[in-house]
């Protein structure tokens, strides 16, 4: 029987997930015409899909720094100040984002990759120094204690049981079909998922102390890969 990983900083009975690629880079978005918009894509090299995690801010010194999955942090009327839309496909990272203000905005991001825990294939570790592993008792290590991939169809809810007793720390992400907001291009990504994050019922991913719920409130289905981890909120 697993211990239990609230007591433990580093534990045998849970994987601890592995970074295996970052990168930092910037976007500035113009004042258009009509509107103020922008986008890049970045190759990342890897032979997977990047499930990333990372920050993004509107400052060099990253203050306030926004979660990935945090796309819209600021509204001042019936339309947020600032948009992105963030993920990665097989090759590349795409980012597109929006503002409202008069003149140019410049965004900074930080960017993240876990190894897909279901990967089994080589890479090539770009952290350079994540095999030089020292334990240091100052930190807690997060403890992978269920990952996987779930199919929603739409306007449908999902579960996933970890039955914890307490509300552990989740990361997912939805394959979404998007674009750039200043292209009619289509992107089709993996984008981080801001749990909790709910435009209704059926929208986003919640936790509570025994299941991770997955909504899907749009007319296409749709699929998530999540890491439940054994530390609490």
């Amino acid at each position: 029987m697993a211990q239990d990983a609230r007591k433990f900083m580093l534990t045998t009975d849970y994987p601890i997930p592995i970074l295996v690629w970052k990168m930092e880079t910037s976007l500035t978005v113009p004042v258009g015409q009509y509107f103020n918009a922008a986008h890049k894509s970045v190759a990342h090299g890897l032979p997977f899909t990047p499930w990333i995690i990372g920050q993004w801010s509107t400052n060099a010194n990253f203050q306030p720094a926004y979660d990935l999955a945090n796309d819209m942090p600021v509204f001042t009327g019936t339309r947020p100040d600032l948009m992105i839309i963030i993920g990665a496909d097989s090759t590349h990272i795409r980012i597109s984002a929006e503002h409202t203000a008069e003149s140019s905005k410049t965004l900074y991001f930080r960017i993240f990759s876990f190894l897909p825990p279901d990967y089994s294939g080589d890479y090539d570790d770009t952290l350079g120094d994540s095999t030089a592993f020292t334990f240091d008792s100052e930190f807690n290590y997060p403890k992978l204690f269920k990952s996987g991939t779930i199919s929603v169809p739409h306007n449908t809810t999902k579960t996933v049981s970890h039955g914890l007793g307490y509300i552990p720390q989740v990361r997912a992400w939805e394959d979404k079909e998007t674009g750039p907001l200043d292209d009619y291009e289509t992107w089709n990504i993996l984008s981080p998922v801001n749990n909790g994050s709910f435009q209704g019922e059926l929208s986003g991913v919640s936790v509570n102390t025994s299941t991770v719920k997955f909504g899907n409130p749009n007319g296409s289905d749709t699929t998530f890969r999540y890491m439940i981890f054994g530390d609490e909120v």
